[in-house]
């Protein structure tokens, strides 16, 4: 009987370990059909601007905005803010050249408590490099490692949702989660699955759902997208009755009259003359931690 259990028990493993590799194998040629096209093929030209409204089960409690646009040289640069008042507020800048193979990264996050966590991501010659700074580091915390088959780089993570939808997949991705404390100077990735659920009819289209899964320090947290047929989100339904909900410029100012301001701080400053002349500081650090810590 214990030889039959213990043989069961290898068969089980056997599979899993299996369907790992076919969701990690999914998750590569989603990354190689990304570099193979090109982020042009994925991203209009911009620049574009998409708001969001962070809800509970009662009331709006945040936004999100995000923003694109493609560069005169064909890179394609990026920016998300999130403010959610008495909780935190965020920034992220990514830019990426288009077959996103070298790219940058940089974010920092500012907590109630003023405790603050900045991280950049650096994507050259087949390696990641990250670095950690905040209060509750001793230390700058520096590390790399070799990108992975499978791995995301910041800008491409929708794109991803979109192609998972798309192709109606289970597919596996390895990220870098600004909270994932990295250690002895190697990259510790995140695993992100991303797994096609379904698609229902709706009047004048179609809303397809896929669900992610991320394990950040062995906890899994889920997340349901909901796009249309474009692959435009409607709407992400988070845990704890939350959802991040698609809408427009005026529906957010309706709920957060500072938020267009606020947001375009953070913006390239010369979008109408094509970002020629922009400098990759033009939004110093200076400038960014006075306005987070201002708020």
């Amino acid at each position: 009987m214990m030889l039959i259990i213990l043989a069961v028990s290898v068969l089980s493993a056997n599979v899993l370990v299996v369907r790992a590799r076919k969701r990690v194998e999914a998750g590569a040629k989603i990354v190689k059909k990304l570099r193979l096209l090109g982020l042009e093929h994925f991203y209009s030209p911009g620049p574009e601007i998409q708001w969001y409204l962070i809800k509970s089960r009662k009331d709006s409690i945040g936004w999100l905005a995000t923003f694109h646009q493609r560069l005169p040289n064909g890179d394609f640069i990026g920016v998300k803010v999130e403010n959610i008042p008495r909780m935190y507020k965020s920034y992220e800048r990514w830019s990426l050249n288009n077959d996103a193979t070298e790219g940058q990264y940089t974010s920092r996050i500012v907590w109630e408590s003023g405790k603050y966590l900045d991280v950049s991501i650096t994507l050259s010659d087949g390696i990641v490099r990250v670095s950690r700074r905040g209060r509750t580091l001793f230390k700058p915390e520096i590390a790399k490692a070799p990108a992975k088959e499978n791995y995301l780089p910041e800008g491409t993570h929708l794109l991803a949702v979109r192609e998972v939808a798309k192709s109606k997949v289970d597919a596996q991705f390895a990220m870098v989660f600004n909270e994932q404390p990295n250690f002895a100077g190697v990259v510790q990735f995140g695993t992100v699955r991303i797994k096609y659920m379904n698609q229902r009819k709706i009047k004048g289209g179609k809303v397809i759902r896929v669900k992610e899964t991320a394990t950040l320090l062995n906890e899994k947290i889920s997340h349901i997208y909901e796009m249309d047929e474009k692959g435009k989100i409607i709407q992400v339904r988070l845990p704890e009755n939350k959802r991040i909900e698609a809408c427009d410029e005026k529906t957010v100012l309706l709920n957060f009259p500072a938020a267009k301001s606020y947001f375009h701080q953070f913006l390239p400053r010369r979008l109408e003359r094509g970002l020629e002349d922009e400098d990759q500081e033009d939004i110093p650090i200076i400038r960014l931690i006075r306005s987070l810590l201002s708020m």
